[in-house]
């Protein structure tokens, strides 16, 4: 089991992305204090090398962080692209 402080501005979605991804290696528990979350990580077998995984896991959190700012910055975009390819798929069925 190890400890590690993170940046703590990370959104509940984004620890729960980031605590799926590492289910394959380590038990994770989730502990919400306040809408503080702790995470604690306590591997599954002797050959995880525990800080590696940590530093693992901080980096995950990073990227997944990154991805729901630029899903959040691009949603007007996506959906303007969206409606225009439904739009001109129901143009040419008619």
């Amino acid at each position: 089991e190890k400890n590690t402080k993170i940046a703590g501005n990370e959104t509940k979605k984004t620890l729960f992305k980031t605590c799926y991804k590492f289910t394959d290696r380590v038990f994770v528990y989730i502990k919400n204090e306040n809408n503080a979350y702790k995470i604690f990580l306590t591997i599954k077998n002797d050959t995880v090398d525990i800080t590696r995984l940590t530093e693992e896991f901080t980096n995950e959190l990073l990227d997944q962080e990154l991805r729901e700012l630029v899903l959040e910055d691009t949603k007007n975009i996506r959906d303007t692209i969206v409606t225009r390819a439904l739009l001109s798929g129901h143009s040419s069925a008619i």
